[in-house]
């Protein structure tokens, strides 16, 4: 069993199960948000490189987003981790939607790997004050390195 951190509780997951953790930030209490961040994590096969994961994100959301289009895709670095960065919009109900999206690559075991996917969501285009929001909480990432061990802070 994998131990698993959260902000108030660590449990055991049982065998079997499969984490597909979401964190969901948004403006607003109810209805649609003008802006949210969810961070969520996947686990891939250990052989699968960023440029492979990318083309394969890239080849769902275009079959899952009518009038998908991709503005920008570019592999960064997070907190020393490789990462893919991917800009896009479609519509959803005649609405404009936007959203930049890192999947972060954080290092290989023998067995697994967990790709953790933070994407920021707009309707219409990011305002300054969000994007703002997004590209400094991408920039305060501190990625633990190992799930068995408590986040340390990093200089």
């Amino acid at each position: 069993m994998a131990i698993y951190h959260a902000n108030d509780l660590i449990f055991e997951l049982p065998a079997g199960l499969k984490d597909k953790t979401h964190h969901v930030f948004t403006v607003t209490d109810e209805g649609p948000s003008p802006f949210n961040i969810v961070i969520s994590r996947a686990m891939v096969d250990p052989s699968e490189t960023i440029q492979s994961y990318g083309a394969r994100l890239i080849a769902d959301l275009q079959r899952s987003l009518p009038r998908f289009s991709l503005t920008s895709y570019q592999e960064v670095k997070v907190d020393g981790s490789l990462a893919l960065r991917i800009e896009y919009s479609w519509n959803r109900e005649n609405i404009s939607m936007r959203q930049v999206q890192f999947s972060i690559f954080p290092a290989v075991n023998s067995v697994t790997r967990k790709v953790i996917q933070i994407t920021g969501t707009s309707s219409g285009p990011l305002s300054g004050n969000w994007d703002a929001a997004f590209t400094t909480l991408i920039a305060t990432i501190r990625l633990q390195s190992s799930e068995d061990t408590p986040l340390q802070q990093r200089a």
